[in-house]
C-alpha cells in the first residue's frame, strides 16, 4: 500500500536534522489553508510593490503554514503569503539597513526574512530587531542545539594552563551565562561529532586544531574573552565572519573574540587577531595556549597600573638581559618571547587595540614606577631605536582585572596614575598658548626618537633623573610634553585659548569649554588638503562645513554636563576608524567625532545627526541609525555642555 503524503514530513525532509528534529519534537503540523504556491506568493509580492525574489519563495516552500510548539510553552507560527497585506505593506519594516518582510510570530515576537534569507525577531514593544541567523533553518538548528545542551554538564577547562592563565579565564558571573569558575558553559562548547556536523553545515574546513580547541577550551566565556569554534558559530552576528580568506594559503576558521579584536587560527594552530576597526589581520601566537599566558601575564601585571613602554624595532632579548629578568617560557614562542621581573614586564609586539601599524616589529615594557620606566629607555638606547611613552590602556582599570592571590592588598593601590589618555582625571593637563614654547625642542644626548601616532610627528622620549619625559612636535613646533616624575604625570600642550573658539561657538560655551578644562589637541587637526585626502579614499566628498569644522574644532576635547567625553576631529575620527565608508542609506552624512557612546555626523548643511554603538551587533534599535540631533555643531555644543540659550 502506498503511504499517504504528509505535507509536514516532506518539509522536514529539506531541513538540517537539528532544525527537523524540533519541528517534529513541537508537534509540527503545515496549515494548508495559510499558505499558497510560488507563483501566488510572486503576484502577492508584486501588488505589495515588494521585489520577488527566490529567499521568499523558498521560505514560503519550506515554513509557509507551518505550526509548531517550541518545548517551552510557545508557538511558531510561519509564512509570508498571509501576512501580505494588498495596500498599504505594513507587514515590512527596515532595520540593520536592510528591507524586511513579515514572516511569522513566536510568541510576542514578530519574525522578519531579510532580502538575503536572514531571519529576525521584534520584540511586542517594537523598540529592538534581533539578527536570529543567516535562515530560518539555521536559527531553529541551534534553537534545538540548545534545548539539548541545556541537559548537559558543565565542562572544565582541559587545556594545560597555567594558575595564571586559569584565573585570568574566570567565567562570567551574571545572567544566563553564569556558572561555576573553571567551567565552560554547556550552552557553547559541544562533542566533536557535533562540531564536524555543524562545521559541514556551515562549509567550515575541519581543521584538526578545531576540535582540540573546542575538546579543551570550548565554551570559556570569561569576562574579557570568548572561546571555541561552535561558540562563534553560536553567536548569529558572527557566522558571516567564521572564514578569513587568503590569497596564498588555506582560510583562517573563527575560534575567539574580545573586545578588541576577532581570532583565528590555520590549519597548523597559528592565532591570528582581526581588529574590529582595523583591515587586515595580524599573527599573534604560534599557539592558543601560548597566546593564552602571555595575555595573562599582562593581565595580571596591569591590574596594578602599570606604563606601558612601546620600542621599535623589537629588542626583547636583549633588553630582557640588560634589565637582568627571566623568560616566562609557557607565554613564549616563535611569534613573540615574554620576561617578567618583580616590576617591568616585556613581551615582544604591540598590544592589538593600539597598533593601527602593525607592531610585528616591536616590543612593549609594562613598569610600575617612573624609575624603572627611566632604566628601561636607559637600556633600550640606540640610535636607530625608537619609542613611546603612553598608559597600560590595553587593560586599563577593568573591574575583571584580579590580582594574583598571592599578593597583599596594598599591592592593589596604582603607585602612578599612568593612564596618559584625555579621557581620564589621572594626568593633570596644563594648556600653554602657541606663541608660548612649552621647552627646549633639542633632542638631550641618550634620547630616543618618539614613535609617531599621527601623521608628521617627530620628537624624542629620554629618561631624567627621577622619570621620563617625552616631547612631540609637528612642522618645527613643540606640541605636547609628558613628563613623569615620581607619583606625577603632567601633560603640558601647545593650544589655542578656548575663548577663541567664540567664531564656531557661541562665548557663552567657549567660556564653558574654558571653565570645564577643555582645549584643543593640534596633534589630532588635519589640514584641508589632507583630510580631502581622506575623505576621498572613502568615497566621500570634501564640503566647506566640514573643512570649517575641523579648522576650529578639531581636536576638541572637553567632558559634557553628563560626564561623557566630547571629541570632535574628522580627520582623526578617518585616521583612527580606516574601515569607515560612507553609509548607503546616508551616504551624504560623515562622522566628525564621538560624545561617550555615540558617533557624530554632519550633512552637507552642517546638520548635526548621532548614532549610538550597539552593544551587541546583532540587535537593531531606532537609535542605531543617524537621526538629526541638532542644526549645528555650535548648537549641539552648547546641548551637550547645558549652556543656557
Amino acid at each position: 500500500m502506498t503511504k499517504p503524503f504528509n505535507p509536514i514530513e516532506h518539509r522536514l525532509a529539506t531541513l538540517p536534522r537539528a532544525a527537523a528534529r524540533l519541528i517534529e519534537a513541537g508537534g509540527g503540523q503545515v496549515d494548508p489553508t495559510r499558505t499558497c504556491d510560488r507563483s501566488t506568493l510572486a503576484a502577492k509580492l508584486e501588488e505589495c510593490d515588494l521585489p520577488v525574489l527566490e529567499a521568499f519563495l523558498t521560505f514560503e516552500a519550506i515554513f509557509g503554514g507551518i505550526r509548531f510548539g517550541d518545548g517551552e510553552g510557545g508557538w511558531y507560527s510561519l509564512g509570508i503569503c498571509e501576512r501580505l497585506p494588498i495596500r498599504p505593506p505594513v507587514s515590512t519594516r527596515r532595520a540593520h539597513g536592510e528591507l524586511l518582510v513579515r514572516a511569522g510570530r513566536h510568541e510576542d515576537d514578530d519574525l522578519y526574512l531579510d532580502t538575503h534569507g536572514r531571519l529576525y525577531a521584534q520584540d511586542h514593544l517594537r523598540a529592538e530587531v534581533r539578527l536570529l541567523g543567516g535562515s530560518a533553518p539555521e536559527h531553529f538548528s541551534w534553537i534545538e542545539r540548545d534545548r539539548e545542551h541545556r541537559r548537559a554538564p558543565c565542562r572544565t577547562i582541559e587545556a594545560p594552563l597555567s594558575e595564571r592563565a586559569r584565573r585570568s579565564l574566570a567565567p562570567a558571573a551574571h545572567g544566563a551565562m553564569a556558572f561555576l569558575p573553571g567551567d565552560r558553559a554547556p550552552l557553547l562548547t559541544c562533542s566533536r561529532e557535533e562540531l564536524a556536523e555543524v562545521l559541514r553545515e556551515h562549509a567550515v574546513p575541519e581543521y584538526e586544531i578545531l576540535f582540540t580547541i573546542e575538546e579543551q577550551l570550548g565554551g570559556v566565556a570569561a569576562t574579557w574573552l570568548h572561546l571555541g569554534p561552535y561558540h562563534m558559530l553560536h553567536e548569529p552576528w558572527l557566522r558571516a565572519r567564521l572564514l578569513r580568506p587568503r590569497e596564498d594559503a588555506a582560510p583562517l576558521v573563527l575560534i575567539g573574540r574580545d573586545a578588541d579584536a576577532l581570532l583565528y587560527v590555520d590549519a597548523a594552530g597559528t592565532v591570528f587577531a582581526a581588529p574590529y576597526h582595523l583591515p587586515g589581520e595580524m599573527r599573534v601566537g604560534a599557539s592558543l595556549i601560548t597566546l593564552l599566558e602571555r595575555w595573562a601575564l599582562l593581565r595580571e601585571f596591569t591590574s596594578e597600573s602599570a606604563l606601558q613602554i612601546e620600542l621599535a624595532p623589537r629588542c626583547g632579548a636583549p633588553l630582557a638581559a640588560t634589565l637582568g629578568i627571566s623568560l616566562i617560557a609557557e607565554a613564549s614562542d616563535v611569534v613573540a618571547a615574554s620576561w617578567m621581573g618583580a616590576d617591568v614586564v616585556i613581551t615582544d609586539g604591540r598590544l592589538l587595540d593600539r597598533a593601527p601599524d602593525g607592531g610585528a616589529d616591536a616590543t612593549t615594557v609594562l613598569v610600575l614606577s617612573a624609575e624603572r620606566a627611566a632604566d628601561v629607555l636607559r637600556a633600550a638606547g640606540g640610535a636607530t631605536r625608537r619609542a613611546r611613552v603612553t598608559g597600560a590602556m590595553w587593560l586599563e582599570a577593568r573591574d575583571d582585572i584580579q590580582p594574583a592571590p598571592e599578593r597583599s592588598a596594598d599591592a592593589l593601590a596604582p603607585r602612578v596614575k599612568w593612564l596618559m589618555d584625555e579621557s581620564t582625571p589621572a594626568v593633570r593637563v596644563e594648556r600653554r598658548d602657541p606663541e608660548i614654547a612649552l621647552a627646549d625642542p633639542e633632542a638631550p644626548a641618550g634620547a630616543l626618537a618618539y614613535d609617531p601616532v599621527w601623521p608628521g610627528e617627530s620628537g624624542f622620549v629620554f629618561a631624567t633623573a627621577t622619570g621620563v619625559e617625552q616631547r612631540i612636535q609637528r612642522g618645527g613646533m613643540l606640541l605636547q610634553r609628558d613628563r613623569l616624575d615620581g607619583n606625577e604625570v603632567v601633560r603640558e600642550i601647545v593650544s589655542p585659548d578656548p575663548l577663541g573658539l567664540a567664531p564656531a561657538l557661541t562665548g557663552a560655551t567657549a567660556r564653558a569649554i574654558s571653565r570645564s578644562g577643555g582645549y584643543r589637541d593640534l596633534r589630532v587637526t588635519c589640514p584641508p588638503e589632507r583630510l580631502a585626502a581622506l575623505l576621498a579614499e572613502r568615497g566621500a566628498r570634501s564640503t566647506p562645513q566640514l573643512i570649517e569644522l575641523e579648522r576650529h574644532l578639531g581636536g576638541l576635547i572637553v567632558r559634557g554636563s553628563g560626564g561623557a567625553l566630547l571629541l570632535l576631529g574628522v580627520g582623526a575620527y578617518l585616521t583612527w576608524y580606516p574601515l569607515w565608508l560612507p553609509s548607503v542609506d546616508a551616504p551624504h552624512l560623515v562622522p566628525v567625532g564621538e560624545h561617550g557612546s555615540r558617533t557624530l555626523l554632519i550633512d552637507a548643511a552642517g546638520a548635526v545627526f548621532a548614532r549610538a554603538t550597539p552593544a551587541s551587533p546583532e540587535i537593531w534599535r531606532p537609535c542605531h541609525e543617524p537621526h538629526l540631533v541638532a542644526p549645528s555643531m555650535a548648537a549641539y555644543v552648547d546641548s551637550a555642555l547645558r549652556v543656557p540659550p
